[in-house]
């Protein structure tokens, strides 16, 4: 017996085709990415260096992550009090 095979195998199941669950992945994936790119761009005020620090990237592949969804950034002004 295979006790490391999960209870519930997409690949075996009636319908479930390996390539639907990759591509299932791949979306949650992306939408990942983009929602936490948002957040971080938001939380730095727009600053893509910032941003990057905070995601853990290189500011480039900031660039890049925006260009892939079609994310601007708005540098928001200080607010000084």
């Amino acid at each position: 017996m295979d006790r490391w095979r999960p209870a519930h195998d997409s690949r075996r199941s009636p319908g479930g085709d390996v390539k639907e669950s990759k591509g299932r992945l791949r979306s949650v994936r992306d939408e990942a990415e983009r929602r936490e790119t948002e957040l971080c761009l938001d939380e730095a005020a727009g600053n893509i260096a910032r941003a990057a620090r905070l995601l853990g990237v290189s500011r480039p592949q900031v660039y890049n992550i925006m260009q892939k969804y079609g994310l601007t950034s708005t540098r928001k002004p200080k607010v000084v009090t």
